[in-house]
C-alpha cells in the first residue's frame, strides 16, 4: 500500500485524544453522567467544526479504544467494568454517546453532500439488497409486536434464573436497545457509504485502527505491570471478546501483506514483534470462542490465497503453531492457566450449562416459535431448563438464537439467504482484487466475518457496538470498492 497522505503526526494526535477523551469520561461519570456527555461531546464539536470526515474517523477510533479503556479484571467480582462512553445513558432512554457520534456524522456528512451539490450514488448491490432485506425484517418484526397492546411489559415476577438486579424500565425495554444495537450494522453502513469516497478516505481509517491497536497494546502492558500475577491467575487480561477479534485481523492484515509482498525490511521485524504481542494476548485473553474462530479462519484462509503463495502460508501457519506450541510448553503457569481454561468446559460449568439448555430448549419449541418471531417483547418469563439448571430466553448468548427469537423461522430463512449474498460479494472481491492494493482488506473482511458468525454460535455478537459498527464499515467498503478504485467509473463509460 502507497505511503498515507496525512501525516502520520496527526493520526498520533487522533489516538491522544480518544485516550484522553476515555479517561474524562471515567472520571466525569463519577461526577454526574450530564457532565461526562458535555465532556464527549467537545471533541465532536471541534471535529464539526473542522471536516465531517475526521469526526468518522474519530468515532471508529473512538469505539474500538473505550471499550477497553476501564482497569477491570474480568472475570472476578463484576463481570465487566464498562466505561460511561457505553454504560452513561443521557438520560433519554437507550441513548448513548456513541449514538450521538455515529448519527452526528451521518447528519453532517449528508449536510455536506446537499450544499456540496455532490453526486451521492448507491451501490445496488447484493451487500445493499441483504441489508434492505435485514431491516425490513427489523422493522415488520418490531412493529407486529407492538399491535399487541404493550409489547414491553417485562413479567419479572415470574423471571427465571437471574442473579444480578434488574432496572425495571431496563428489563422492559431491553429487547428494543438490542434491536437497536444490531441496527447499528445498518447505521455504521449508511455511514461508511457516506464516508468512502476515495482511496485516501480507506487509508485513513485503516491507519485509525491500527492506532487503536497501538493505544490497545499499550492498556495491556499497563495492566500486565500493574498485577503480573493477571497471567497465571487466567484472568482476562482483555475482557470483552472484540478485542481478541480486532487482534485477531491486525495479525492476519500483516500476514497477508508480507505473502503478497507488501512489506518492505522495517515493516517486517516491526509488524513481526507487533504479531507476537498480539498472539500473545489473544492467548491470555482466555476468549475460548475466539479462540475457535481464529483456529478456523487459519485454515479458511487458504482456499482465499492465490495458489502461488499458498504454500509460502501453510509453510508459515505450520512453524507459526509449532512456535506456540513451545510457548505454551515452555511457561509452566502459562500452559496451567490455558489448560484450566480449556477445562472449563464441562457439565460442572454454568456457562457450558447455559447454552446446552438453549439448545435443549429450542429442539423441543423450534416448530412452535412465531414465524415472524417476538420483536420487542421481553423474554424474561421463559424458561429453559437442563437437569437442575433453569435460566430465561432474554438476553440469549447466541446471535442465531436471538435471530429465531426476534424476527421468526421466516426472518431466520431471510437473515440466511442475506449472509449469502454478502458473502458472495465478498468473495467476488477478493477475485477482483487478486495482485492489486486491496487484496488483503478484502481479504481480512472475509475473516471477520467467518469469525463474527462463528463467536455468534455462543455469544450474542448482535448487541456488541464493536462487532456490528466494524462490520458495517466493511460492508460498506466492499460496496463502495468499485468507486474507490475506479471500476464504476470505467464501467460506466
Amino acid at each position: 500500500m502507497r505511503a498515507i497522505l496525512m501525516p502520520t503526526a496527526q493520526y498520533s494526535t487522533l489516538a491522544f485524544i480518544a485516550g484522553a477523551m476515555a479517561l474524562v469520561l471515567t472520571l466525569a461519570a463519577d461526577i454526574h453522567p450530564v457532565v461526562a456527555a458535555a465532556f464527549a461531546l467537545l471533541p465532536v464539536a471541534a471535529l464539526m467544526a473542522l471536516h465531517p470526515k475526521w469526526l468518522t474517523v474519530m468515532t471508529v477510533l473512538s469505539l474500538v479504544i473505550l471499550e477497553e479503556f476501564p482497569w477491570g479484571l474480568g472475570e472476578s467480582g463484576e463481570r465487566s467494568i464498562r466505561t460511561p462512553f457505553y454504560a452513561t445513558s443521557l438520560g433519554i432512554p437507550g441513548v448513548y454517546p456513541p449514538d450521538l457520534l455515529v448519527f452526528g456524522a451521518i447528519f453532517l456528512l449528508i449536510t455536506r453532500i446537499i450544499l456540496t451539490r455532490r453526486q451521492f450514488l448507491l451501490p445496488n448491490d447484493k451487500i445493499q439488497v441483504a441489508l434492505i432485506m435485514i431491516t425490513g425484517l427489523l422493522i415488520l418484526s418490531a412493529v407486529l409486536s407492538m399491535a399487541d397492546g404493550n409489547p414491553f411489559h417485562a413479567n419479572m415476577a415470574a423471571n427465571t434464573a437471574t442473579a444480578y438486579k434488574v432496572n425495571e424500565k431496563g428489563a422492559e425495554l431491553i429487547a428494543l436497545f438490542q434491536f437497536k444495537n444490531f441496527a447499528f450494522l445498518i447505521f455504521a453502513y449508511v455511514l461508511g457509504l457516506l464516508y468512502f469516497e476515495t482511496e485516501q478516505d480507506a487509508e485513513r481509517l485503516l491507519m485509525a485502527l491500527f492506532l487503536a491497536v497501538a493505544v490497545i497494546v499499550l492498556m495491556g502492558f499497563m495492566r500486565i505491570l500493574m498485577k503480573p500475577s493477571i497471567i497465571p491467575e487466567a484472568k482476562p487480561l482483555f475482557y470483552h471478546s472484540p478485542s481478541s477479534w480486532i487482534f485477531a485481523l491486525a495479525i492476519f492484515y500483516w500476514i497477508i501483506q508480507w505473502l503478497t509482498g507488501n512489506t518492505s525490511e522495517g515493516q517486517f521485524l516491526i509488524r513481526l514483534a507487533m504479531t507476537a504481542c498480539l498472539g500473545l494476548f489473544i492467548l491470555i485473553s482466555y476468549r475460548r470462542t475466539m479462540w475457535g474462530g481464529i483456529a478456523l479462519c487459519m485454515f479458511a484462509l487458504i482456499p482465499l490465497l492465490p495458489g502461488i503463495i499458498r504454500k509460502r502460508y501453510l509453510i508459515l501457519l505450520s512453524i507459526a503453531l509449532g512456535l506456540m506450541a513451545c510457548l505454551v510448553v515452555a511457561i509452566p503457569p502459562l500452559l496451567n492457566a490455558v489448560l484450566a481454561r480449556l477445562l472449563e468446559t464441562s457439565a460442572a460449568d454454568p456457562s457450558t450449562l447455559y447454552r446446552l439448555s438453549l439448545f435443549v430448549w429450542f429442539s423441543q419449541n423450534l416448530a412452535d416459535l412465531p414465524l415472524l418471531g417476538y420483536g420487542v417483547r421481553p423474554l424474561w418469563d421463559i424458561s429453559a431448563s437442563l437437569g437442575y439448571f433453569r435460566t430465561n430466553l432474554e438476553n440469549i448468548h447466541s446471535l442465531y438464537f436471538w435471530v429465531l427469537l426476534r424476527v421468526g423461522l421466516i426472518g431466520f430463512l431471510a437473515f440466511a439467504v442475506s449472509l449469502f449474498l454478502i458473502a458472495l460479494q465478498i468473495i467476488q472481491s477478493i477475485r477482483r482484487q487478486q495482485g492489486q492494493r486491496y487484496f488483503a482488506i478484502c481479504t481480512v473482511i472475509a475473516l471477520a466475518l467467518i469469525m463474527l458468525l462463528f463467536s455468534g454460535i455462543f455469544n450474542p455478537v448482535y448487541a456488541e457496538i464493536r462487532y456490528v459498527v466494524l462490520i458495517g464499515f466493511a460492508f460498506a467498503f466492499i460496496s463502495r470498492l468499485p468507486l474507490m478504485t475506479g471500476e464504476f467509473n470505467a464501467a460506466r463509460v
